[in-house]
C-alpha cells in the first residue's frame, strides 16, 4: 500500500514538473490516438491557442479553424501526409486565437505504429515562438531605419574597435574622404590622419579610453585622392564592448591645388603599403608580367623571383580559378574593368584574400595592350567579417546607450519607426501610446490649449526650413503618470527619404526627481491595499522587506505587520520547496540579465498552515547589474491546485471504468460465442425428436397435435437459424482473416451464385458497374453483398420484380459503395434502429428473418475502417451505402 501511494506522489510530482516545464518552455503537446478518435490537450496548448479547457473539447475541427486561414492548407497537408507515410513533421504556421490574436507556432509531430507497422497514434508539440517573431520583425524594422539614417547622415559616423579599427563607417565617408565604406571597414583610422597630426591624434584616443571627455578635437586627415581634410570630432565610448564611436564635421577649408598635387605621390606610395596593396602590368603579346614589391610581400615570395602568368595562375584557389579566368576573359574581350575577390594558396599552404582591378589599356610608346591592375590582400578584412556581422550596425548601438532621446518618424503620416528607450523614458509614455505623432502631441501635451501652442510653433518653425528653427528649450511636457518634466528637442529633416529625426534630452532638476520618487511610493503604498495579492517591497541594501496589506488579507497575518526581517520570508517557505526556491531567486539576483523572475511554492499562514502561492517579481540594479530591490507579488492559488487534484483524481478513475468495461465487453463477446456454439445440440436433438414424434405417432395425433409440432419444429428452425446468425456475428469481432486485394467481380460473381435460386425465382434484376479491386477480408464481403442483395430481393413490392443497381465511386482514402433497390422501403424515423442487432420493422410471417443480417454488414464494414447508411422512402425502395478504407501505404 505504501509503495502504491509514493507511486502516485511520484506520478503526481512528474505530471506537475511536466507542467512546470512546458509553461516554462511555452511549450504544449498534444495527442491523438488514430483507432478511437481520441482527443488529448495539454494546460499549454489550451494557453497557447487561447482556449478554455473547461468549454472547448479536442477535436480536428476545432484546431483547424484556430490556424491561421493562409497557413490552414499547409497544416492539413503536412498532418494528412504524416497519417499516410508514418513519417515525423515539423512545421512552422500561425494561429488565431479567439481574442484576435495572431500567434506564431512551431509544430512537430511523431507517428506511433502498431506491430503491422500501421500508425495508430499521433503525437507531438508546438512551442509558441511569437516573442522570437515580434523580435525578429523589430529588429529587422530597426536595422532598415538605422541603415537609413547612416545612410543619409551629411556627417562622418565611425565605429572603431578598441585598437582604432574601422568596424564601420557611413557611406558619407566617400564625400568626406573618397572611399566608399567597404574600402575602408578593417583599416586602421590611424593610417588615414596626416603624419603630423599623429602624436596628438593618438593621445587624444588614449584620454578617450581613458574614461577622459575629449569632443570638438580637430585633425587632418589623407583624402583617397590625396587632398587634406580637416575634421572636428565628438567621440563616445562603449567601455563594455570596447568601442570607441565617433561623429566628425568636415571642417577644411580650400587648400591650394599645388599642395595637393606636390603630397600626392607620396601619399599614395605610404597608403599602397598600408592598405597592402600592390601594382601589376601583364603584356597580352609576350604574357610578361610585372609585379611591384607589395606584391611579392603579399605572395610571401623573394622579390627576386620572376613570376610569369602561369604561375600566378597556379596560385588561384583550386574552387575560385575557373570562375576568375572566366571574369578576366570577359573583362579582356569587352574591355571593361575588373574587379574581382578570390583567394590564393601560398607555397606554405597559407591561403589569402586578395582583391584584384584591372583596365585594359595601350602603352603609347610600344602600341601594345597592357592589362594593369591592383591587388589587395583582404585577408584581415575577411577574417572578421563574421564577427561584423554579428555585431549591430554602430548607429544602432550608439543611440541606444546614449542618454539623448532619438525617435524617427514618416514625416507625411507620421508614424514612427524607430524609438529608443531614452525618448520613451524622456517623455514617460511606452513606445505602443506614442508611436506617431498625433498620439505623442495628445500624450505629452494633454492641456488643448497648451498643446495648440506648442504644435502650431513647432509645426511653423518646421514649415520654415530654417535648421536654427527646428531647436527648441524649456518645453514643458507630460508623462504618462501626470508629471511634468522640462526638455530640450531638435529636429532634423530627410526630406528625400521622407522622414524626420528627433532629438530630445530631460532638463527637469533635481527637486523634480525626488517628487516624482515620494508619489511613486505613494503610490505603490496606495496600489498595496487596492489590489487582492499580496504585494512586497524588498530593499536589498537597507535589508527590509515591505508587506502589503494582501498578507492580512490572504495569509492572516497582523495588518499593522508592514516590515519584517529578511530571515522572516524564508521561515514562512514550506521546508521542501525552500532548497528549490532560494536556489532560483539566488540565481535571478546573481544574472545581470534577469529583470523578473517568478516561481510556485508554498506558504505559512498565520494559523500554521500552508497556502499554495505563485510569487512574480521585479528585479532592480544599480549600474554594475547588481540587484538592489526586489518588488513582487504574491498571488494565492490553492484553489486552482485543489481543483488540477480533482482532475487527476478524476481521470484516474475514468481509466479504471475504461478497463473494467473493456473486460466486460470481452466477457460478453465470449458468453455469446460459447452460448450460440453451444446451444446448437440440443436444438438439434429437440428437432429431431420432435421429427421422430411425428413419425412414430402420425396414425395418433389429431390435426391440432400434428400442428403442434409443426409449429415447435418451426420454431426450433428459427431459433437455430438465429443461432447461427449470432455465431458468424461474434466471429466477427475477431477479424482474424488477413486482408488482400480482391477483384470486386469475384465478389458479386459469389454472391449472384449464392442467390441463383433467389434470384430466379423472384424474376430480380441486378446490375454492377465499374466495380473497383478493393483490399479487404473476401468473406467478409462476400457475406457483406449477400445480406443486402438477399434483403433487397426479400423486402421486394408484390406487383413489381426486384431491380437492383450496384455502384462504385472512388475517392482520396476509401471506396464508396451503393446498393439501390425498387423495393418496400423504409420508413425514415426507422433509418439508425436497423442496423441495431435483433431489430426487426416486420413480423416473421411476412418476412422470415433472424434481425441479424444489418448488424453483421455494420460490423464487416467496421472492420474494414468503414461506415454503413441508408436512404430510403416508403414504398419507393432503399438506397444503401457503404465504405471501404483504402490500405495507409497505397
Amino acid at each position: 500500500m505504501a509503495e502504491k501511494e509514493n507511486k502516485n506522489i511520484s506520478e503526481s510530482s512528474l505530471i506537475g514538473l511536466v507542467r512546470k516545464l512546458e509553461k516554462s518552455a511555452n511549450m504544449g503537446f498534444w495527442e491523438k490516438n488514430l483507432l478511437t478518435g481520441d482527443y488529448y490537450w495539454s494546460d499549454q496548448f489550451y494557453e497557447i491557442f487561447g482556449l478554455d479547457p473547461e468549454k472547448d473539447s479536442p477535436s480536428e475541427s476545432l484546431r483547424l479553424s484556430c490556424i491561421h486561414p493562409e497557413d490552414r492548407e499547409k497544416s492539413k497537408t503536412a498532418y494528412q501526409n504524416a497519417i499516410e507515410t508514418g513519417q515525423s513533421f515539423k512545421i512552422e504556421k500561425r494561429i488565431l486565437r479567439p481574442d484576435g490574436e495572431i500567434r506564431h507556432i512551431i509544430s512537430e509531430s511523431h507517428i506511433e505504429k502498431n506491430e503491422e507497422g500501421l500508425p495508430i497514434k499521433v503525437y507531438g508539440i508546438i512551442k509558441d515562438i511569437s516573442a522570437e517573431k515580434f523580435l525578429q520583425e523589430k529588429a529587422e524594422r530597426k536595422k532598415r531605419e538605422l541603415q537609413s539614417f547612416f545612410k543619409n547622415s551629411k556627417d562622418l559616423l565611425i565605429e572603431l574597435d578598441w585598437d582604432g579599427v574601422i568596424q564601420n563607417i557611413s557611406e558619407s565617408s566617400y564625400q568626406n574622404l573618397g572611399y566608399h565604406p567597404d574600402e575602408l571597414i578593417g583599416k586602421y583610422l590611424k593610417d588615414l590622419v596626416f603624419p603630423e597630426d599623429l602624436p596628438e591624434t593618438m593621445q587624444a584616443a588614449r584620454k578617450v579610453r581613458s574614461g577622459e571627455i575629449v569632443s570638438n578635437f580637430k585633425n587632418r586627415y589623407i583624402h583617397k585622392n590625396g587632398g587634406i581634410v580637416n575634421l572636428e570630432w565628438s567621440i563616445t565610448t562603449d567601455p563594455e564592448y570596447q568601442v570607441l564611436f565617433l561623429i566628425a564635421r568636415n571642417i577644411n577649408e580650400n587648400f591650394k591645388l599645388e599642395n595637393e598635387t606636390k603630397g600626392l605621390l607620396e601619399r599614395l606610395n605610404r597608403a599602397q603599403k598600408i592598405a597592402k596593396l600592390g601594382y601589376w602590368e601583364l603584356d597580352m603579346e609576350s604574357r610578361k608580367l610585372f609585379w611591384s614589391d607589395e606584391i611579392y610581400r603579399i605572395w610571401e615570395i623573394s622579390s627576386e623571383f620572376e613570376p610569369d602568368f602561369n604561375f600566378f595562375k597556379s596560385t588561384i584557389h583550386p574552387e575560385d580559378r575557373d570562375d576568375f579566368l572566366a571574369t578576366q576573359d570577359q573583362a579582356l574581350s569587352e574591355s571593361k574593368p575588373l574587379d574581382y575577390v578570390h583567394r590564393i594558396i601560398l607555397k606554405d599552404g597559407k591561403i589569402k584574400f586578395v582583391h584584384e582591378r584591372a583596365n585594359i589599356d595601350f602603352n603609347p610608346k610600344t602600341g601594345k595592350q597592357v592589362f594593369r591592375g591592383t591587388v589587395q590582400d583582404i585577408t584581415e578584412e575577411k577574417l572578421i567579417e563574421n564577427e561584423l556581422k554579428s555585431r549591430n550596425h554602430f548607429i544602432e548601438s550608439a543611440l541606444e546607450n546614449i542618454s539623448i532621446g532619438v525617435a524617427v518618424n514618416e514625416i507625411s503620416s507620421g508614424k514612427a519607426t524607430f524609438m529608443n528607450n531614452a525618448f520613451s523614458e524622456i517623455y514617460g509614455w511606452p513606445k505602443s501610446t506614442i508611436k506617431d505623432v498625433e498620439s505623442f502631441f495628445k500624450s505629452a501635451y494633454p492641456d488643448p490649449e497648451y498643446r495648440a501652442k506648442i504644435s502650431q510653433q513647432i509645426m511653423s518653425d518646421m514649415q520654415s526650413g530654417d535648421p536654427n528653427r527646428m531647436q527648441w528649450q524649456d518645453i514643458f511636457i507630460t508623462t504618462q503618470d501626470g508629471k511634468q518634466r522640462v526638455v530640450s528637442a531638435k529636429n532634423i529633416p530627410i526630406l528625400d527619404q521622407d522622414l524626420m529625426i528627433s532629438t530630445v534630452w530631460d532638463e527637469t532638476d533635481r527637486y523634480w526627481a525626488e517628487q516624482t520618487l515620494k508619489k511613486s511610493n505613494e503610490r505603490f503604498h496606495l496600489a498595496t491595499e487596492a489590489i487582492t495579492d499580496a504585494i512586497f517591497d524588498w530593499n536589498i541594501l537597507g535589508k527590509k522587506i515591505f508587506w502589503g496589506k494582501g498578507y492580512h488579507h490572504l495569509f492572516g497575518y497582523p495588518e499593522e505587520m508592514q516590515y519584517v526581517p529578511e530571515g522572516f520570508w524564508e521561515s514562512c517557505v514550506h521546508p521542501d520547496d525552500l532548497p528549490q526556491i532560494l536556489e532560483d531567486i539566488q540565481k535571478a539576483r546573481k544574472d545581470p540579465n534577469a529583470k523578473k523572475w517568478e516561481g510556485n511554492y508554498r506558504f505559512k499562514k498565520a494559523d500554521g498552515t500552508y497556502a499554495f502561492v505563485k510569487e512574480q517579481t521585479s528585479i532592480q540594479r544599480d549600474k554594475t547589474g547588481k540587484a538592489i530591490r526586489i518588488v513582487g507579488a504574491l498571488q494565492d492559488i490553492s484553489q486552482r491546485k485543489r481543483y488540477e487534484e480533482s482532475l487527476k483524481t478524476l481521470n484516474q478513475q475514468l481509466m479504471i471504468s475504461n478497463r473494467e468495461l473493456e473486460v466486460s465487453n470481452k466477457e460478453l463477446e465470449q458468453f455469446a460465442y460459447v452460448a450460440s456454439h453451444d446451444l446448437q445440440e440440443p436444438l438439434r436433438m429437440i428437432s429431431s425428436f420432435l421429427g421422430l414424434i411425428e413419425k412414430k405417432y402420425d396414425e395418433v395425433l389429431d390435426e391440432k397435435g400434428r400442428q403442434y409440432i409443426s409449429f415447435a419444429v418451426e420454431g426450433a428452425k428459427r431459433m437455430r437459424s438465429i443461432i447461427l446468425d449470432l455465431l458468424d456475428f461474434s466471429r466477427l469481432k475477431e477479424a482474424s482473416e488477413s486482408k488482400k486485394w480482391i477483384p470486386m467481380s469475384q465478389i458479386m460473381e459469389e454472391v449472384l451464385l449464392l442467390n441463383k435460386k433467389l434470384i430466379r425465382d423472384s424474376g430480380a434484376k441486378i446490375v454492377a458497374t465499374a466495380l473497383p479491386t478493393v483490399y479487404g477480408q473476401e468473406s467478409g464481403l462476400i457475406q457483406l453483398f449477400n445480406n443486402l442483395i438477399s434483403n433487397a430481393i426479400k423486402y421486394r413490392k408484390e406487383e413489381e420484380k426486384p431491380k437492383i443497381k450496384i455502384t462504385a465511386e472512388e475517392h482520396e482514402n476509401h471506396w464508396q459503395f451503393t446498393v439501390a433497390d425498387n423495393g418496400i422501403g423504409i420508413d425514415p424515423k426507422y433509418l439508425d434502429k436497423i442496423f441495431i442487432i435483433f431489430q426487426r420493422l416486420h413480423g416473421r410471417e411476412q418476412y422470415p428473418g433472424s434481425g441479424i443480417g444489418l448488424s453483421i454488414c455494420k460490423k464487416i464494414t467496421e472492420i474494414h475502417g468503414g461506415k454503413i447508411w441508408v436512404e430510403s422512402t416508403l414504398g419507393e425502395g432503399s438506397t444503401f451505402h457503404f465504405t471501404l478504407q483504402k490500405p495507409k501505404n497505397e
